[in-house]
């Protein structure tokens, strides 16, 4: 395995590292709008509308953060 790293430059590292940091976005913002939805759905249906306003608005962020990781990809 050392053998490949030395072959590997400083870029290639570089370039790997920063593929997982956006791969770990996109999973973390995916995941977020997901529990957001949930919960969304939770406080429209106990009749929550403030709740579920704002859990809307976040869920959409969280979407459009996952959009723009998927294309950052």
């Amino acid at each position: 395995m050392a053998p490949d790293l030395d072959r590997r430059s400083d870029g290639d590292i570089a370039d790997t590292a920063l593929a997982q940091h956006r791969r770990l976005q996109f999973e973390v913002a995916r995941y977020i709008e997901q529990l957001l939805g949930e919960l969304e759905t939770m406080a429209r249906a106990a009749e929550l509308p403030h709740l579920f306003y704002f859990l809307g608005m976040t869920r959409q962020e969280a979407n459009a953060q996952t959009e723009r990781s998927r294309t950052a990809r």
